[in-house]
């Protein structure tokens, strides 16, 4: 890794396809990003699900480092305290996240205009206190308005490429600033 370079975790999946926006959505992204930055990407996470998508991932951007079941817990979250931005899914490690005080986007299933405190797990369980920005749809598809429970990718399809770039430029951009 280059230590001077801006490291992004890029988290693909978490605990239920429901949550997961699709890899061809972050491999977008970053394909934008690389336009603009030279930066490093790290992929994080565990699990069959989680090796599918990093093999996805690295086919469009084989210079990413793949740590995907390959580190412990303790592991990951290390990696994480010596990254810069984060850039994935409502999971664990967005949590390591915010409490390492890491910039960037945690894209959530449930939309905003959940009402049910118990359901819209951005209000319930956001990474608090942390400059983590989140991203979730505006609305509720039908048959979601208590809550986006089935395990399918739905709402979640609601957020576009252009949403998470358009947020995470900005985050990347100061940062570049910051370190010239």
């Amino acid at each position: 890794m280059d230590l001077n370079k801006l490291r992004i975790i890029v988290n693909l999946s978490t605990s239920t396809l429901s949550k997961d926006w699709p890899t061809e959505r972050y491999i977008a992204v970053v394909n934008l990003l690389r336009k603009n930055f030279d930066l490093e990407y790290i992929l994080i996470g565990a699990g069959d699900t989680a090796e599918c998508y990093a093999k996805q991932f690295l086919k469009a951007v084989p210079e990413a480092h793949n740590f995907v079941n390959q580190t412990t817990i303790l592991q990951t979250a290390e990696i994480i305290h010596h990254s810069n931005i984060y850039i994935g899914g409502d999971t664990g490690p967005a949590h390591f996240a915010a409490a390492y005080k890491l910039n960037g986007v945690v894209i959530y299933k449930v939309a905003k205009d959940i009402q049910n405190d118990m359901e819209n797990f951005a209000k319930r369980l956001y990474p608090w206190q942390s400059p983590l920005k989140i991203i979730q749809p505006d609305h509720a598809l039908h048959g979601c308005e208590r809550g986006c429970l089935e395990n399918v990718q739905h709402c979640i399809l609601q957020i576009d490429i252009q949403t998470v770039y358009d947020v995470i430029y900005p985050i990347i951009e100061k940062q570049v600033r910051g370190k010239s």
